[in-house]
């Protein structure tokens, strides 16, 4: 296996962690964030609390499915350099409705799993 199909695979089984993670609720999602992550999005937020405060808003806004595929990854040094396409999926009010849009993952291993330490969308 070359280094970046590790950096593939390290991806792709990340971003399938995300999904589920997103699908089942906040406290699973924030599982794959390294306790001082930071997020950045329509606002930045950095640290577990306020990554959940601003992933929470997203989910009870209606976006609470989503699915994602990778794009492009690498090793960059010791972190995995991650790019997605990502289609959020709309339920109770926003039922019916996707948004597609991009995001990027900075993974690095902590323990024995990847995590994300910067993770932006777009």
């Amino acid at each position: 296996m070359t280094k970046e199909n590790s950096a593939q695979t390290i991806a792709e089984d990340f971003n399938q962690s995300y999904e589920r993670a997103w699908n089942a609720g906040i406290n699973q999602l924030l599982d794959l964030y390294a306790e001082e992550s930071i997020l950045v999005g329509y606002s930045t937020v950095q640290g577990k609390t306020g990554i959940a405060e601003l992933l929470s808003g997203i989910i009870d806004q209606g976006w609470s499915r989503i699915s994602i595929k990778t794009t492009h990854a690498k090793f960059e040094g010791q972190v995995v350099l991650v790019v997605n396409e990502y289609t959020a999926i709309g339920t109770g009010e926003k039922a019916g409705e996707t948004l597609n849009a991009r995001s990027s993952h900075v993974l690095s291993k902590v323990g024995d799993k990847w995590l994300t330490v910067m993770h932006s969308a777009m």
